[in-house]
């Protein structure tokens, strides 16, 4: 069988007398640029210089950053050939700026007036974390233009056997590391700090990569239905805060919910818009009749109430639906907000993963490392999907995004009634409604779930200890009595 030879790749720049071509050399497989210099009046001189990397990947296709890279050194040496710059002869060294080092491109990527991460965030420690570890690899006085893929292997290696010598797979950790810090290289580069072809992304050395750090199996660890219901009671005890924010984000991303400020929440019609970012795109949630009484008690008599009358007031104009930082308290031990924490900052992610930790232990659930937060994610869509929710409400019900929708016209009119069903369904998942707010209901919301998909019953108001003797568990705030979790005393008042 024969098959048909791959032509071969070329690339031109300008017209003679400066016209550069990049082109595959046959024998050694690298992009070699030609051009030709003139030597005499009616004489011409063909000049070859190999770039020393080829164009092509591990599987023949071309690759798109070496492409890049070959294109931009082509494009280099045309302009050095157009404006007269390039000569035979050894060139005298000029005094001009050095290249960047690692942290020095670090320290002008997190510039409080030019830089892209300007601000305090979770987000830029780790990135600090990961140019540490890249310069406790590299040196401290390796450059940006230096940072090839040569630079790269050793990284991801170093940064396996880093993880590995700790107990972990490394898959997900080196590969994190390199995006990263390649993150800061493209914003050097796009800010034209370094060279054009230095720390060029690395997604195309990919096969590479596996072969050192093994194929990934995501752990995906969850909790069960009886456990996701549990800790929406013991989030309220470990902070109002985190009650609130579990109870409005349990199914969504928790770190975008936490963003949410006062103008995003409507609270007459029952519905909290999150904002997107990045890739993370924004949604609707909207309240079951429990979450709907939560905000409101929160709003009215939790750790809100201050900011609530001062934005009511007219005197603020806006504020954090979960402020960081200290609370003061009243008398009761209860969480009081003033008008000056509208200018706090959200709750940060240490903070709600202790929250986090502290509900599971008041729960009796034992901490799984990587289940955290995200384990009621999963837990809820486990429960969603035994009440039978339609694919058009599991989307809604956690935010994502199906690119594949065939009729993008009716995406509005879809969206809205797959919010209406997840609201309806989330509040079947969770079982009874639990909350400050929503011990204050008449009844609880949920109804029977559809014939031959029954939940397995869950009691809300008893938990396990780590022994295994039940122990009773409420919300806060309801002093002298008990929280109803049953159909049979749901009429009773708290």
């Amino acid at each position: 069988m024969s098959s048909k030879a791959k032509a071969a790749w070329t690339y031109t720049v300008g017209v003679s007398p400066y016209q550069v071509t990049a082109f595959e050399d046959k024998r050694s497989g690298h992009v070699t640029l030609r051009w030709y210099e003139r030597v005499g009046p009616k004489q011409l001189r063909r000049v070859l210089r190999s770039t020393g990397f080829p164009v092509r990947g591990a599987r023949g296709g071309i690759d798109r950053d070496a492409e890049a890279r070959a294109i931009a050194a082509a494009n280099q040496w045309h302009r050095e050939l157009a404006g007269g710059t390039w000569s035979r002869a050894p060139k005298a060294r000029t005094v001009g700026p050095s290249p960047l080092t690692i942290r020095e491109g670090w320290a002008r990527a997190k510039d409080p007036d030019k830089g892209k991460w300007n601000h305090d965030t979770t987000h830029r420690d780790d990135i600090q974390r990961a140019i540490d570890r890249a310069c406790l690899v590299w040196g401290e006085d390796f450059t940006w233009d230096a940072v090839d893929r040569g630079a790269l292997r050793q990284l991801w290696r170093r940064e396996l056997a880093r993880l590995r010598a700790q107990g972990h797979g490394g898959f997900r950790g080196a590969e994190l590391q390199l995006d990263l810090v390649l993150a800061v290289g493209a914003w050097l580069r796009d800010e034209q700090l370094i060279s054009p072809t230095a720390a060029l992304r690395w997604k195309g050395m990919m096969d590479e990569f596996k072969k050192d750090a093994g194929e990934h199996t995501p752990r995906q660890p969850r909790y069960t239905v009886a456990e996701y219901r549990k800790l929406f009671v013991s989030a309220w005890q470990a902070d109002e805060r985190w009650g609130l924010l579990y109870d409005l984000a349990a199914e969504y991303r928790i770190g975008q919910v936490a963003s949410a400020r006062r103008r995003d929440l409507d609270r007459e019609r029952g519905r909290l818009r999150i904002k997107g970012h990045g890739k993370k795109k924004g949604e609707v949630i909207f309240f079951t009749e429990a979450q709907a009484a939560n905000v409101a008690y929160v709003l009215e008599q939790g750790y809100l109430a201050g900011l609530e009358r001062a934005f009511s007031a007219g005197d603020i104009s806006d504020y954090p639906l979960f402020p960081g930082g200290h609370f003061a308290a009243d008398d009761e031990g209860r969480l009081v907000s003033r008008a000056e924490y509208a200018t706090r900052a959200p709750v940060d992610r240490s903070a709600w993963r202790a929250w986090h930790r502290e509900a599971e232990r008041l729960a009796g659930i034992p901490h799984l490392p990587g289940r955290g937060p995200y384990g009621s994610r999963r837990g809820g869509v486990d429960a969603a999907k035994e009440l039978q929710i339609s694919r058009e409400g599991l989307r809604a019900w956690g935010g994502w995004v199906d690119q594949q929708m065939p009729d993008r016209t009716y995406a509005d009119q879809e969206a809205e009634y797959a919010r209406d069903e997840a609201s309806r369904i989330r509040a079947q998942a969770r079982g009874a409604a639990v909350g400050p707010g929503a011990s204050r209901l008449a009844r609880p919301t949920e109804s029977p779930p559809s014939e031959g998909h029954e939940l397995p019953e869950v009691s809300r108001d008893t938990t396990e200890t780590p022994n295994g003797a039940p122990t009773e568990v409420s919300a806060p705030f309801n002093e002298g009595s008990q929280l109803s979790h049953s159909q049979e005393d749901s009429d009773d008042e708290p």
